[in-house]
């Protein structure tokens, strides 16, 4: 990062979120069965069907893929620190913010799976 006094605590933060949600399942809170998943992992991020694009009839082009995982928190994290969150909060807040995700093994995922909207919202309330 540009700005050293971010590193350390979104250092943690990135590191703990490479997951992704199937939304393509019958269950759609479920945990991908493939995703990079385990102990040290604290929350899910939205990874399936994500809008990358439009067609030229203006239509959403969708891809999929655990890679979206890392940039979608990422992104949270950037706008959590744009208006004026605490380096320190910004993954209390995404955890506190997560939806209930099912997973195979308790032990895997501890907080759920990221929401932007809510995240950003809760954020906004306590900021103001």
């Amino acid at each position: 990062f540009v700005n050293d006094k971010y590193y350390a605590p979104l250092s943690k933060l990135i590191e703990a979120i490479n997951m992704a949600i199937d939304l393509e399942s019958w269950n759609p809170r479920q945990l991908n069965h493939h995703s990079n998943w385990g102990a040290q992992v604290d929350f899910a991020a939205y990874a399936t069907h994500i809008c990358v694009g439009q067609d030229t009839d203006g239509n959403c082009i969708r891809e999929s893929g655990s890679s979206f995982a890392a940039p979608m928190v990422a992104g949270i994290a950037a706008i959590l620190l744009s208006i004026g969150v605490e380096p320190t909060m910004v993954k209390r807040m995404m955890e506190d913010c997560a939806d209930p995700v099912t997973s195979y093994n308790r032990q895997s995922i501890r907080s759920g799976a990221i929401n932007a909207l809510r995240t950003v919202q809760h954020a906004i309330r306590r900021l103001h």
